[in-house]
């Protein structure tokens, strides 16, 4: 997330920049600053700050799918709802087993699963 800082008591923005990376201290970097998203030039851009937001786990991908030992994804096989009784018993067997994940569609739902599954 992209945020612009305006200095409110006069300091240029080097010292700005300096005192935010030095600690990140929030306190301290508060009290003379003002921190706020992008919108339509109210602060002057002094410098911008990419700050780092811990990424979430898509729930409906950690619902779907399990990662086995190895690393591999797995899914659930579809079409075990209806219709059973014109399925051949193979059918429905095989049905029951996981299939692997194609490796096209592997590396999109792994970035919805930033720490694994648990």
């Amino acid at each position: 997330m992209l945020y612009w800082v305006k200095c409110i008591d006069d300091c240029d923005g080097f010292e700005s920049h300096r005192r935010l990376q030095s600690l990140f201290d929030w306190n301290t970097f508060a009290k003379n600053s003002v921190l706020s998203p992008l919108h339509a030039g109210a602060f002057t851009p002094l410098f911008s700050v990419f700050l780092k937001v811990m990424q979430k786990t898509k729930k409906s991908i950690a619902k779907r799918f399990k990662i086995t030992g190895t690393g591999k994804l797995m899914r659930r096989s579809p079409g075990t709802r209806h219709h059973l009784h014109q399925k051949t018993t193979k059918q429905k067997r095989t049905l029951g087993q996981d299939k692997h994940v194609s490796p096209g569609r592997k590396a999109d739902l792994m970035r919805g699963l930033p720490h694994g599954l648990k």
